[in-house]
């Protein structure tokens, strides 16, 4: 089944979008954040980790060295993918908490986590949907929650039936946060969207980089569907900031992993980035937001 025209899509729900500081951004590119760069930096990061497997030729954890690293860069909340840990679990570690889902037969060839700093208080446990996606939500300042939906979505070698099977669960996802709730749907899409922020007005900002794929009009459909925006595309990043992933073969660097926001809420990201200096035996780089806002049930960050 082809996939379906997100621009199309996108021309008919923008018709309805008369969000005056979205439209704002969208054309120019500002992020309208100068008064909140004296805020606490929440920073929310993904992470494709390959495995959150124990090696022999590896004598330390591996939850314990991604902690270190996320820790190196103050992450607060990371998303991980392609974990490959069976089933569901959790582990504590000196200052983060693996929370996981994985498959419970077969290859284990997907599977998501999120690693929460220890100083945060959960009220709620994560809630595990399957193998590629997993949400949490957390209380943050004035009495507001975020919502984070982590995902490892589909490689363009897949099926096209599991692919739509993948947007359509989250779709059904997306679509039970409350709309009161601070939104963030971050992970590997394994998608390029390209940089066409014309058609893609909104979604796409102007500093897009890359061509697209399929698998991104999927993407680009789903965000369009959600008013949703691709906040790497927003902010204005050197090569080695901006893309997350290296191909083993070719050395080419392409664009996968997301943080995404709704449309109407891409004025509290404050910057998104990658670090290329974290460092966990990965092919992808450590992708991070700066949230501008502060947790709601914290100890002292």
């Amino acid at each position: 089944m082809p996939a379906p025209d997100p621009a199309a899509v996108f021309n008919r729900a923008k018709e309805g979008w008369a969000s005056p500081v979205g439209h704002i951004m969208a054309v120019t590119g500002l992020h309208l954040s100068g008064r909140n760069r004296k805020s606490k930096k929440l920073i929310v990061a993904s992470w494709n980790i390959r495995t959150m497997l124990d090696g022999v030729s590896r004598p330390e954890r591996r939850t314990a060295q991604i902690a270190k690293e996320l820790q190196r860069y103050r992450v607060n909340i990371a998303a991980l993918q392609e974990t490959r840990v069976e089933g569901q679990g959790q582990v504590q570690e000196e200052n983060y908490s693996f929370f996981w889902v994985g498959k419970t037969e077969g290859r284990r060839d997907a599977g998501v986590a999120f690693a929460v700093d220890n100083k945060i208080k959960l009220t709620t446990l994560p809630t595990f949907v399957s193998e590629r996606m997993m949400v949490i939500c957390v209380p943050i300042d004035n009495n507001m929650h975020l919502t984070i939906v982590n995902v490892y979505a589909p490689t363009m070698t897949y099926p096209d039936e599991e692919k739509e099977a993948f947007y359509q669960e989250l779709t059904t996802i997306v679509s039970r946060v409350p709309p009161q709730h601070k939104l963030l749907v971050v992970g590997d899409f394994n998608a390029r969207v390209g940089s066409d922020c014309e058609t893609y007005a909104g979604i796409i900002g102007k500093f897009g980089k890359g061509k697209k794929n399929t698998n991104g009009d999927l993407l680009l459909h789903f965000c369009a569907q959600q008013e949703l925006c691709l906040t790497n595309t927003f902010f204005s990043q050197p090569d080695k900031n901006f893309f997350t992933w290296k191909h083993p073969r070719s050395g080419h660097y392409h664009l996968l992993d997301y943080i995404v926001t709704r449309r109407s809420g891409i004025h509290e990201i404050m910057c998104t980035k990658v670090m290329r200096g974290a460092e966990c035996s990965t092919d992808h780089y450590l992708l991070s937001a700066r949230f501008a806002r502060k947790f709601g049930n914290v100890e002292a960050l």
